[in-house]
């Protein structure tokens, strides 16, 4: 790829020079003739003038009363029908005439050309001047021919060729260097990701990063770090996917293996248990609830879960969840209290917000001893809705804090489970939830102190600026 991009880059660069070396010697060639066009028009105009004033003077000037330039030669003709005389010439011209076609048909207009003669390039001008003749005569005219030898003018623009095109030369060869080291700083690292990518694709071993090291250049510098980067997020979902594969088999595993068992107790047995019938039962429930779980977090992550944006009083839902939290702590022995309630305004799903509520609900008297006490709570912080669940159980280490919201994660080692287990998806859910509503989840957690999980959500700007109003009346 770097010797395809040098040779067209190389390529283009000396077209263009090429391109720019044409204009140039172009453009220096219409200016010359411009130049010497303009000034062999006034030496004839002044020829044929100085021509027409001595024309009845007798006897005729002699050659040397007109002047003499080296390289530079003009004369006079007298056309008439087809009579065509020289009457004037300057000394060092010949008695020819350089362009006989413009001389012998003489026109209005000048007429310009470059000829070569005795190995000479000649800019020749023909100036004709119509005499106004008599009724009875056909017409007359007096032709002046001014010659410029441009040998020298020529030889010049071939040196400025030569010039142009070594100074071309040179320009291509620095540029060659300068191209090649340039892109060897710039394709270097995709050349590395091209052999970075087939050696991931070959092993499998996403831990494979660019070397960052030896880039100069800043901006490569960055791009290579957000590689690296992009890398390292790709290979922490692989890792997730892979725990995620492992999790849900080992989750399936213990209800798969106990329903088995129980089925084939009973077959051997030949009889009706009921015990055995109630864990079959109750780990199908526990299948029941993964698999709602995982197609739950499957559908959002797809984009596919309907999510309703309705005016909702999120205070209205906390109390709905607090009477459900009671009638499960009851049963375990628990105390579950509300602490504070305001009117919390907002727009989302009231189903997905009682959900994400009951799961936080149930994680905490999961995990709260008999006697213990569950606190919810819900208040107002400028333009958010706040919403807490503490507990009084055993607390999470700092360690598994920041993951306590990955799928299938238990801190098992400080929050050990009492009763039903789950399957570690709860949280999950509760931060789609969440995030799918514009706010945001916390955890905060001492051990042996209990835990809080505090909801962010946004409040209405519409009804929670008419609530302010009749606050301030």
């Amino acid at each position: 790829m770097r010797v395809r991009f040098f040779w067209v880059l190389l390529l283009t660069l000396v077209g263009l020079l090429l391109a720019y070396g044409a204009g140039i010697y172009k453009f220096n060639e219409v200016l010359l003739y411009a130049w010497v066009d303009q000034w062999l028009a006034e030496i004839a105009s002044d020829v044929l003038t100085m021509a027409h004033q001595q024309e009845g003077q007798a006897p005729p000037p002699t050659p040397e009363a007109f002047p003499s330039v080296p390289g530079l030669y003009w004369q006079v003709w007298f056309v008439w029908t087809d009579d065509t005389r020289l009457l004037r010439r300057s000394a060092n011209a010949p008695t020819i005439a350089l362009d006989p076609e413009a001389r012998s048909r003489p026109g209005s207009a000048p007429v310009r050309r470059t000829l070569r003669w005795q190995d000479r390039l000649w800019r020749v001008y023909t100036l004709s001047h119509k005499i106004q003749p008599a009724s009875s005569m056909s017409a007359r005219y007096w032709v002046a021919q001014v010659a410029l030898d441009i040998t020298p003018w020529r030889d010049r623009q071939v040196w400025l060729t030569v010039g142009m095109f070594a100074g071309g030369a040179l320009v291509v060869g620095v540029m060659a260097l300068a191209l090649n080291r340039m892109l060897r700083w710039t394709l270097w690292p995709m050349e590395q990701v091209a052999r970075l990518a087939d050696e991931i694709m070959t092993t499998e071993d996403l831990s494979r990063r660019l070397p960052v090291v030896g880039l100069t250049v800043p901006e490569l510098h960055t791009w290579a770090q957000a590689f690296n980067a992009a890398l390292d997020r790709l290979e922490e979902l692989f890792q997730q996917q892979r725990r995620f594969l492992a999790d849900v088999s080992h989750e399936l595993r213990t209800p798969l293996t106990v329903i088995r068992g129980q089925a084939q107790l009973m077959r051997r047995t030949g009889a009706y248990d009921a015990e055995a019938v109630a864990d079959i039962e109750r780990e199908a429930e526990r299948l029941s609830r993964l698999v709602e779980d995982l197609l739950f977090l499957a559908r959002a992550e797809a984009g596919t879960l309907p999510l309703r944006r309705e005016k909702v009083d999120l205070d209205t839902i906390v109390l709905d969840v607090l009477r459900q939290a009671q009638v499960l702590g009851q049963a375990k022995g628990q105390r579950v209290v509300l602490e504070h309630l305001e009117p919390l305004p907002v727009v989302g799903d009231p189903d997905r917000l009682t959900q994400a509520l009951l799961n936080l609900v149930s994680n905490a008297v999961r995990y709260t001893p008999e006697g213990g006490t569950i606190r919810l709570g819900a208040r107002r912080e400028d333009q958010w809705a706040v919403v807490w669940v503490s507990d009084t159980g055993p607390g999470i280490p700092p360690e598994d804090l920041p993951h306590v919201f990955e799928r299938f994660y238990r801190a098992q080692r400080s929050r050990t489970r009492r009763g039903p287990g789950g399957f570690g998806l709860g949280l999950a859910i509760v931060q789609w939830i969440v995030d799918a509503h514009g706010g945001w989840v916390t955890v905060q957690s001492r051990v042996g102190q209990g835990t809080t999980f505090t909801l962010h959500l946004p409040l209405d700007p519409e009804r929670a600026g008419a609530w302010d109003a009749d606050e301030d009346a």
